[in-house]
């Protein structure tokens, strides 16, 4: 009975873990953004920018990646494509918007708030930031 109860505990931990890449669009895509911030855009704690190249100019992500400045070390960096439909998102004030099915994303937690992907999640990548240089992969 021991010996089930812990295989029981196993299965359920390994197929009922809940994980916001669960929610991205499928398929891996390279993504490496390095860029120092002191005459950038994100500069500045509220700020938001798109980022369409990696650093050494391939495509960034899907559709590109957008990044939002929360504080003076804290960064969140987006997949700017719909988990819905895998198309892109328009970057309007504090949210992102598909362009296909309409659902509103915050660039706060990249959470979908209103539409189709209402509870579902961006993509969220890595981000590293030394003081200067900020470091976006996945």
């Amino acid at each position: 009975m021991k010996r089930f109860s812990i295989f029981l505990l196993f299965f359920a931990s390994f197929f009922g873990a809940c994980n916001r890449e669960d929610e991205a669009p499928a398929g891996y895509v390279y993504l490496y953004i390095n860029t120092e911030l002191i005459t950038h855009q994100l500069q500045y704690p509220g700020s938001f920018n798109f980022f369409e190249y990696n650093h050494d100019g391939t495509p960034a992500g899907i559709n590109g990646v957008g990044i939002y400045r929360a504080n003076n070390e804290t960064f969140y960096a987006y997949e700017c494509t719909c988990p819905i439909d895998e198309q892109p998102l328009d970057i309007g004030d504090m949210t992102l918007k598909c362009t296909s099915c309409g659902s509103l994303f915050s660039i706060l937690n990249g959470m979908g708030y209103e539409g189709k992907a209402e509870g579902r999640y961006l993509r969220q990548y890595k981000t590293y930031f030394d003081g200067r240089f900020l470091t976006v992969s996945n």
